[in-house]
């Protein structure tokens, strides 16, 4: 597993906040600001997954290392 079953939900729940910011937004045509509020948004949670990601396999290579 790449990411523990906490990071999973937390990074889930935020990718379902801006699912719904975008439908709101989307009811009546994004404007430029909505447009680049939800870009930024993604782009955020991209990081954070490639960060959460990171950190599990640094977490288990360190586990490996411990064993020798």
């Amino acid at each position: 597993r790449l990411i523990s079953n906490r990071e999973r939900r937390s990074l889930h729940n935020e990718a379902q906040g801006i699912q719904n910011r975008f439908y709101r937004y989307a009811r009546n045509g994004l404007s430029q600001r909505e447009h680049h509020d939800l870009r930024d948004r993604i782009q955020d949670l991209r990081q954070r997954l490639q960060r959460e990601r990171h950190e599990g396999r640094d977490q288990r290579r360190d586990r490996w290392d411990d064993r020798w």
